[in-house]
Order: C-alpha cells, then sequence, then structure tokens
C-alpha cells in the first residue's frame, strides 16, 4: 500500500494541531504553546520548558484523569509518527527505484509504470514495452 506524503503530513499536521487544542483546554496554554509542547515532545526533543500537569492540583479530582488522556495522547501520538515515517520512507524509495530503472541504473524488467511494465534494453539504452503474458497480467 501506497500512501502519498502529502496525506502523511496532513495526517500528523492534524494530530499536533489536536493535541494542542487539546492541551490549551487540558493545561490552561494557549493553542500555539499546546502545538509547540505537542511538537517538541512528539519529536522526542523534549526541552522541559512546558510539562503537564502543572495544572493538577492534590484537590483537582479528575486529576488522574488528565494525566491518563495525556499519555495516552503521546503513546498513540508516538506510534502514529513511527507509523507516517515508514510510510513516508516507502514512498520515497519506491520513487526513487522508479527513478533507477528509468534511467537504466538499476535492471528491474518487472517493474510498472502506471500499469504498463517496461523493460531497459541496456544495448540500445531505451525502454522497449514487454508483451503483457510476459508481465503476468493482462494489460
Amino acid at each position: 500500500i501506497t500512501v502519498p506524503i502529502s496525506i502523511t503530513l496532513f495526517v500528523l499536521s492534524s494530530y499536533v494541531l489536536l493535541g494542542g487544542i487539546f492541551f490549551k483546554t487540558l493545561e490552561e496554554w494557549t493553542v500555539i504553546e499546546g502545538v509547540y509542547f505537542c511538537f517538541i515532545t512528539l519529536s522526542t526533543i523534549g526541552l522541559g520548558d512546558y510539562v503537564p500537569g502543572n495544572s493538577i492540583n492534590d484537590s483537582d479530582t479528575q486529576a488522574e484523569l488528565k494525566l491518563v488522556g495525556c499519555s495516552l495522547y503521546l503513546l498513540m501520538g508516538l506510534s502514529l509518527l513511527a507509523m507516517c515515517f515508514n510510510l513516508m520512507q516507502e514512498e520515497v524509495t519506491a520513487k526513487f527505484k522508479k527513478l533507477a530503472v528509468r534511467l537504466g541504473i538499476i535492471d528491474d524488467p518487472n517493474y510498472c509504470f502506471k500499469n504498463k511494465k517496461w523493460l531497459v534494453d541496456q544495448r540500445a539504452g531505451v525502454f522497449v514495452q514487454k508483451r503483457p503474458e510476459i508481465c503476468g497480467k493482462k494489460i
């Protein structure tokens, strides 16, 4: 499965923005401070200038729920970040492989360009369309 890089960046940006709104209500920060905290924490930089839990008092009955909510957001965010990085890595790798085949740097007779199978003819340095039965499926 290939996912465009723009979609993965949109998902990550949306998650950080929603986290900023979440921490705005939870910690009484501004949205910018919440987004800053989410970005710094999810990128594992962790400067420590913003720390959740400062608004949690001993008398606050929802202190545990706030702490669990913060922990779940960060745990899910790190998982989402790792997944999106993996998807982006696969997309970039596929694009570079396609470029390398087109330039004749690597040989891959079964590489597909927009549902057409091509083979690099190294003697002539050109692309030659192979017959559909060689490609394994009808084109």
